[in-house]
């Protein structure tokens, strides 16, 4: 039990040691609780045997000691080590940064030999130590800080944009190591307050664009409209739909479906659609943008054979939602694309991508199963 009780403080300790100053502030506070004396570095110290005492610098770090003999060249020192600090990101002064004229970041310098992969796609939190003005410029006013919560995340870059992801990758501290603290427009704020004042709604989606504010990641509806699943292709990408789950379980996207997955494309518009048949509804505004980089391609084999996969990708969630949750509604859709398809064959100079997107879309169709 004695055991017991040991690991569970230590525990407690390493959850409240947010930072080395909160690590220091804690260790105080237990050797004041135990009868050590603080002692001051710019002071003349009064030792005596059997006095107990302690003596911190630039409060991240401490050392605690413990006179029992006068005779120390004899009988020596017995000491224990160890470290207050551990690796982290240290936020710089004037610390925002601007991101494609939509995203907060902060500017961070890497602390320590940290394994950067581990602080990826993860929730973040902020605590450490600020400085303040205080009545002397040489005696600023030190405070502990701890948001409590996550409120910064360090992403990786989507797989579309780094196929080389999984071959081993070097991350520059200064570029792919930088939090995202959130967006500059005023997208997030409309999201909580639609959400808020709309309970029976838990979709929500609007139009994304290059910040050139020309050219477009995909061609998306101008109004306003409910989401369903007839438009759900025109108002919806990956990008820039939000979803309250009121705090429930989270559905799970298709593991097949999606770069990485084995049909190379429809992971973000077959979840909405699974949503769709679970009751929730949605809705998209035209009006509101979320601006992201439109990636152009040229011709190419790689082109073709993404135009492939991207087709599969469709037709794989439209055997899903017209033959496994029985929308038979979407048919029409499906059948609308294809003829597109047919008629660029025909028509189009790109016929390539025509080409390639109907044949994925027909053979997606026939090979996905649950």
């Amino acid at each position: 039990m004695v055991r017991i009780n040991f690991v569970n403080k230590f525990i407690h300790f390493l959850y409240d040691g947010l930072s080395s100053f909160h690590s220091i502030g804690i260790s105080k506070e237990i050797l004041d609780k135990n009868g050590f004396e603080e002692l001051v570095l710019n002071q003349r110290w009064n030792l005596r045997v059997g006095g107990k005492y302690y003596v911190t610098k630039n409060l991240s770090a401490i050392v605690a000691f413990v006179v029992n003999s006068e005779g120390i060249e004899r009988d020596g020192f017995r000491i224990i080590g160890s470290h207050s600090d551990s690796p982290t990101f240290s936020i710089k002064p004037n610390a925002e940064i601007e991101a494609e004229k939509s995203y907060l970041k902060l500017n961070t310098e890497c602390y320590g030999g940290a394994i950067l992969s581990t602080w990826l796609d993860r929730p973040l939190g902020i605590a450490g130590r600020v400085v303040l003005k205080g009545d002397s410029i040489l005696k600023p006013n030190e405070r502990l800080i701890d948001f409590k919560k996550p409120i910064c995340i360090i992403p990786n870059l989507a797989i579309h944009l780094n196929r080389s992801i999984n071959d081993g990758h070097s991350y520059n501290k200064q570029k792919d190591m930088l939090p995202l603290v959130g967006m500059l427009n005023d997208t997030l704020e409309k999201v909580i307050n639609f959400f808020n004042k709309n309970k029976d709604y838990k979709i929500y989606s609007c139009k994304t664009m290059d910040s050139n504010k020309v050219d477009a990641f995909k061609k998306m509806y101008d109004g306003t409209c409910d989401i369903t699943s007839s438009n759900v292709l025109d108002t919806i990408t990956s990008i820039t739909f939000f979803i309250d789950f009121e705090g429930k379980d989270y559905t799970r996207f298709d593991e097949k479906l999606g770069v990485g997955g084995e049909f190379g494309a429809g992971e973000e518009i077959d979840y909405v659609l699974n949503l769709l048949s679970l009751g929730f509804k949605g809705k998209y505004f035209g009006n509101d943008i979320i601006y992201h980089p439109a990636k152009k391609h040229s011709k190419s084999k790689e082109k073709y054979q993404k135009d492939y996969n991207y087709g599969r990708g469709f037709g794989a969630l439209c055997k899903k939602e017209i033959v496994y949750r029985k929308n038979y509604k979407f048919a029409k859709v499906m059948v609308s694309k294809l003829v597109r398809n047919i008629g660029g064959l025909i028509l189009s100079s790109n016929r390539d991508y025509h080409s390639a997107t109907i044949k994925g879309r027909i053979n997606g169709f026939r090979q996905y199963k649950l």
